[in-house]
């Protein structure tokens, strides 16, 4: 296997899977589940405010209410910046368990400009 020594930029993806923090659990559920994406960047005029998964949103829609807002459920956002290396989102992906991460711009801004996949990482 091949050893990828770049940084996070270089393989992300760009097309971007996320839901803003009014998205209703049930719709951001079925969205994170047409698109494959386990877990989803929240966004509120494209900077990162949160993160949310799959799981989480299945949860929400059976123990509390389909139309309760990501915005109740998101966590704090996980993520890593556009400089770092391939062999900091690995650890952070491990770390966590996340099966994908978000990338912004900077820290300062938190503009997501793509998400990288744990796939990727390895």
């Amino acid at each position: 296997m091949r050893r990828r020594n770049g940084n996070v930029f270089d393989v992300m993806d760009r097309n971007i899977v996320a839901v803003s923090p009014a998205t209703t659990a049930k719709a951001a559920h079925k969205l994170a589940i047409i698109s494959k994406a386990g877990l989803m960047p929240v966004l509120q005029s494209r900077k990162l405010v949160g993160i949310v998964s799959e799981e989480q949103l299945g949860r929400c829609i059976k123990e509390k209410s389909a139309s309760t807002p990501v915005k109740k459920i998101m966590m704090k956002p996980v993520f890593v910046d556009r400089g770092s290396c391939i062999e900091d989102a690995r650890a952070i992906v491990i770390s966590t368990g996340l099966s994908r991460l978000p990338v912004v711009d900077s820290r300062r801004n938190m503009l997501c400009i793509g998400t990288i996949s744990s796939t990727k990482l390895v």
